[in-house]
């Protein structure tokens, strides 16, 4: 531990702006929530992912678990890498000093190649925080080799620390972060930036920004990083970070930052705490680390954390000077297009043969007079750029300067969509725009373009181009089907259309409603719209059929959707092409001549259905350690019981709840089943009971908030149970009554009443393998109608030779149809069964029928339930030699009960 820094903060604030007294800060008495100086009891586990044990060089709270992770306002404490590779070279380890080796300090390494082109990433995460107002504090120490990054031309961005409210990767309408990074300061040095963002359709967002080229990072010396967090909007939060040099009274301390400005997401009308923050980071983009890897590589030490919740005494807000930031509103204009000029574009990873390279040049014939020369010696040789792509489809074009002699490479991208490969090889210099085709950037919003050596000109020649530039403009989403229900609709029926686009589209205004106009055959002015599936590939526009409409061969579309400009916008926020595809829904019909079966009762049949898992987690009592601990996110459900008290320091039980959703089943349930996936197992015995609370949360309940659980076993006990088993527990009598009583939830738990201390675990719904998921399966008896058949067309016709119909069948929702037929006569169902012609399904929904001449047909259909029904059809004039057709018909029906 080498001596601290005195913490004597000053207000000598070096950074434009407005300044203002601290008078609306407000702080609360601190409470240290933990130190350490990460010597002997400081442990880093075997994957250098976690700190535990006790640090014996300070006095408590000094415990990395109990104290730390233990704190109620301070839930995990861990290390995460990103692109590393393995972490043999790159790497976080408790090391000796470097001034210092009796000292033992935490180090971030990071000297090798990355995995990840794109960004290397060594941080110290502190999540699930619940801190209005916090202070950190740590000792930082800088090799003098990191001055290599001042000569970078430019330097890429390199985070060192960062504050969430609330986090960006959870479920949240108000993710915001505060970033503090350093960059290359215009006098020498590294300086320090800090900006706070918000997130908006994945991408984050600037809402304001300061830097501070006054102070910069000193190296080969330890120095003080103090940070200080208020949690309030534009006008109450505030937040600092100061750094201390030298030691006692030659301690000197600067005001990196001193803001007065919004520490949480503008919109966040309640607020709840700092949530989240990373205290120290190494975080980047791979070319840092690339450079730095030929100096020594990009590492630096730490030492001394404190963290409190509130103030040490040391410190006084009100001490300092403020610089007032209003946060602007952030820019949501998405661009429609991107040209990206190649010698301002970092190479994201290099070619394969040991001999390539690339290189910028200069050259008068090409955009801004430079571009990227390609130089390969082998096959597969690659260079890889990454492009600053909002999610969306574009048409990818690239400028290029080929040359004689120099083989053939190609361009395609790497991503959601791959893209077809183009080649850029020319006989003579030329340059040219080539275009590679339709590309969607990738689910994170980026996208990699790959330029790779695919031939040799020669046996003995490599293959060079030079790239230009790349333009990427955006292709707007577009409609590519328009559907509607083959049907036959009367006044009153509601007619659904739905309109496909390829991309998901968000309705951002409902005044006016998008709509689209129908075409009646009686010219009737007649508008469906816009009813649902914002943020979806499918958009339903509804129409009601008003008396005397009209459309018997079927509706008639616009060119367009009827939408305001902006109404509609794909992921990127783009305007969408609404142009339609179609013109006429031919087998959307309204009040066309028809004859049909009337609805009618069918067989009584067992259905089985899938009834959802809608909670699950386990407690346990952990030695009294987790009577309070809540697993609601754990993968397993564990089962134990050591038949010891739970507030014994030994006992260790376990129980397993679960909650299903049976709302949806209204029919009497003759079979329900919980299955569950045993994941491991020793000697396992496990029961299944009821539990009538079924309110409680799976993230909330612990073994001590538990709800009260039935002595009764609804089945079990099992024993014998096997690791890889998928069994089933019997819970048809619980689920039957509940049903039956009207309730929408059922709960049970998972126990071993013989208290013999064996152990199993079992898949929960947050496992990664999807196929080992709770699933509980509930057989219903239900009442099914038999199906129904319709014939489309008109009821008298002029017909000079044989002419086709049209069938509609629909069965109950529970079945499928299992067979159509179409015969000649007057049939009942046991003669239609096998007489005639089976029927194959059209892609409309509808079956055609053959109609040779006058005379009674019969069509009959069949459900996998086994309900049958036929319809009788007569055509009654048919005369050859007729101008036009004239055949009137009229029908009949009979029902199997």
């Amino acid at each position: 531990m080498p001596r601290t820094p005195a913490i004597a903060l000053v207000a000598a604030l070096a950074v434009t702006g407005s300044l203002s007294p601290a008078g609306a800060t407000t702080s609360s008495p601190g409470e240290l929530i933990f130190h350490s100086g990460f010597e002997d009891g400081s442990t880093l586990n075997a994957t250098q992912t976690d700190i535990t044990g006790v640090d014996s060089s300070v006095a408590a709270p000094n415990d990395w678990v109990n104290d730390l992770e233990g704190h109620l306002q301070v839930g995990k404490f861990d290390m995460q890498y990103e692109g590393l590779g393995g972490l043999t070279s790159n790497y976080a380890a408790i090391v000796p000093a470097p001034d210092d080796p009796s000292n033992e300090t935490l180090t971030f390494r990071l000297t090798e190649p990355l995995e990840d082109p794109a960004k290397g990433r060594i941080q110290a995460n502190v999540y699930d925080t619940d801190l209005d107002e916090m202070y950190y504090r740590m000792n930082w120490y800088v090799p003098g080799n990191l001055s290599h990054l001042e000569t970078l031309s430019p330097m890429r961005w390199l985070t060192v620390a960062e504050f969430w409210n609330d986090e960006g990767w959870k479920s949240s309408d108000t993710p915001y972060r505060m970033t503090v990074g350093l960059t290359q300061a215009p006098g020498g040095g590294l300086s320090f930036t800090l900006q706070g963002d918000v997130k908006i359709d994945n991408s984050w967002v600037e809402i304001w920004h300061t830097r501070n080229d006054a102070v910069t990072v000193p190296y080969d010396e330890w120095f003080a990083i103090d940070y200080y967090f208020l949690e309030g909007d534009a006008e109450n939060g505030r937040f600092a970070m100061t750094l201390t040099t030298g030691i006692g009274t030659a301690a000197v301390t600067e005001t990196v930052f001193a803001v007065q400005t919004t520490t949480h997401h503008p919109d966040d009308s309640s607020p709840d705490g700092l949530n989240g923050f990373n205290p120290m980071k190494m975080y980047g983009h791979s070319e840092n680390f690339t450079e730095m890897a030929d100096h020594g590589g990009m590492q630096w030490y730490y030492d001394d954390i404190e963290l409190w919740s509130g103030t040490p005494s040391s410190f006084d807000p009100e001490s300092l000077q403020w610089q007032h930031i209003e946060p602007e509103e952030p820019d949501l204009q998405v661009q429609n297009e991107y040209l990206i000029e190649f010698e301002d574009l970092s190479v994201a990873s290099a070619q394969t043969g040991a001999d390539s390279a690339y290189e910028v040049i200069q050259d008068p014939q090409l955009s801004e007079g430079a571009g990227v020369r390609f130089n390969a010696t082998d096959l597969g040789d690659l260079i890889q750029f990454a492009t600053p792509m909002v999610r969306g489809t574009y048409e990818l074009e690239v400028g290029v300067l080929a040359g004689p002699d120099q083989g053939r490479s190609q361009l395609f991208t790497l991503g959601d969509d791959v893209g077809e490969p183009i080649d850029f090889y020319a006989e003579e210099p030329e340059h040219r725009v080539l275009t590679l085709g339709t590309v969607t950037a990738g689910s994170t919003g980026g996208k990699a373009v790959r330029l790779t050596s695919t031939e040799r000109a020669s046996a003995s020649s490599g293959s060079a181009v030079t790239v230009d530039f790349l333009r990427l403009t955006a292709i707007p989403a577009r409609i590519i089907d328009v559907s509607g229900p083959a049907w036959n609709h009367g006044t009153g029926d509601t007619v659904d259309i739905d309109v496909t686009f390829d991309r998901p589209v968000t309705v951002t205004s409902d005044s006016p409603t998008p709509s689209l106009d129908l075409g009646l055959s009686n010219d009737t002015a007649a508008r469906a719209s816009y009813s649902g599936g914002s943020g979806t590939t499918d958009l339903t526009f509804t129409y009601t059929a008003q008396h005397d409409d009209s459309a018997p061969d079927g509706l008639g579309l616009p060119e367009s959707v009827n939408a305001a400009e902006g109404a509609l916008l794909d992921e990127a926020g783009r305007s969408v092409d609404l142009t339609l595809p179609a013109a006429h829904l031919g087998d959307t019909l309204i009040a066309a001549p028809m004859v049909q079966t009337a609805p009618a009762t069918g067989l009584a049949a067992d259905v089985t259905t899938t009834a959802d898992v809608i909670a699950d987690t386990f407690v346990r009592t952990g030695g009294g350690a987790d009577l309070n601990t809540n697993f609601g996110g754990a993968a397993v459900l564990q089962v134990r019981n050591d038949d010891e008290p739970a507030s014994s320091t030994t006992s260790d039980s376990r129980r397993s709840y679960v909650t299903v959703g049976i709302g949806e089943l209204r029919a009497p349930v003759t079979a329900a089943s919980l299955e569950l996936s045993v994941l491991y197992a020793q000697g396992a015995t496990t029961a299944i009971s009821p539990v009538d609370d079924v309110t409680w949360g799976e993230r909330d309940i612990t073994w001590n908030s538990q709800p009260v659980a039935s002595s009764e076993l609804l089945d079990g006990p099992h024993t014998g149970i096997q690791t890889g088993d998928r069994i089933s527990f019997d819970v048809t009598t619980h689920v039957a009554a509940l049903v039956e009583q009207g309730h929408d939830r059922a709960s049970f738990v998972l126990h071993d009443p013989t208290g013999q201390d064996r152990y199993v675990g079992f898949a929960s719904r947050d496992h990664a393998d999807t196929s080992t998921h709770p699933a509980v399966n509930v057989t219903q008896q239900v009442q099914t109608q038999s199906p129904m058949v319709q014939i489309l067309g008109t009821t008298q016709w002029w017909c000079s030779e044989p002419g086709t119909l049209r069938l509609f069948v629909a069965t109950d929702p529970a079945f499928a149809v299992a067979e159509v037929r179409w015969a000649a006569g007057d049939l009942d169902v046991s003669e239609a069964a096998t007489a005639g012609e089976a029927l194959v399904r059209a892609p409309n929904g509808t079956y055609s029928v053959h109609v040779p001449g006058n005379g009674p047909y019969t069509a009959y259909v069949r459900d996998t339930a086994g309900n049958e029904r036929v319809l009788a059809h007569v055509v009654t004039t048919l005369r050859p030699g007729a101008p036009e057709h004239l055949c009137r018909t009229s029908s009949s029906y009979s029902v199997v009960t």
